[in-house]
């Protein structure tokens, strides 16, 4: 018991600091190429998938 509530933490932690990082670099690639409209909407739809993907990760 005292285990899992040690590991439940951590990978919240993880999965925060990953999803910061992700952020990030997606921020960092949008100054610099400053897209069109369409590619803007691929990163916002590829921004959705990865939060469903931490969703999951952190339900499981």
């Amino acid at each position: 018991m005292a285990r899992s509530s040690v590991e439940l933490p951590v990978s919240a932690m993880v999965c925060s600091m990953r999803w910061t990082a992700a952020r990030s670099l997606s921020s960092w690639r949008w100054m610099r190429s400053r897209p069109s409209a369409r590619s803007e909407k691929k990163l916002e739809n590829d921004e959705l998938a990865l939060a469903a993907s931490f969703t999951t990760l952190s339900n499981s």
